[in-house]
């Protein structure tokens, strides 16, 4: 039995044509694996790098939480300061208003004697210039602890 030349080309043929598909297809199929193993890497690169981003960024957290911490620190630290300066100043002036209180009735000195202001009268021949008249406590009919009583009941 003999084959016609005929049959013999054509799976001569078929089977050049599979060789080639089958050459083709694993050329392929090397090249996508090729490709494949690429990105795993890449990939496998990415999540190393966002697990170190991801600890950079909770190490830098961290310093900014420390750093709001601080920050709130010394904000209460210097309200509370300026509260205790605020205090110390009010206390203060309210001590100078007291100190000045008596020292417009009567905390001018000389020579040992208490003097006071009393109703500016007009210079002679001076035009609109006044002087307040100052004369002791005493000679005003005012005592010294009569005034200090005067003084501390905010008259």
């Amino acid at each position: 039995m003999k084959s016609p030349p005929l049959l013999v080309a054509a799976l001569v043929a078929c089977i050049v044509v599979l060789g080639f598909n089958y050459w083709f297809a694993s050329s392929r199929s090397v090249d996508l694996q090729v490709r494949i193993m690429d990105l795993e890497g890449k990939v496998q690169r990415a999540a190393a790098e966002r697990g170190a981003v991801e600890l950079k960024k909770n190490e830098f957290q961290g310093e900014l939480e420390k750093q709001r911490q601080q920050i709130d620190k010394i904000q209460s630290l210097h309200s509370f300061q300026m509260e205790n300066a605020n205090r110390v100043h009010q206390e203060e002036k309210g001590d100078l208003d007291r100190q000045n209180g008596c020292s417009n009735f009567c905390a001018l000195k000389w020579c040992g004697h208490m003097y006071t202001s009393v109703p500016e009268q007009k210079l002679p021949d001076s035009g609109d210039l006044t002087y307040p008249d100052l004369r002791p406590l005493e000679s005003i009919g005012v005592s010294w602890e009569e005034h200090n009583e005067e003084i501390g009941s905010g008259a």
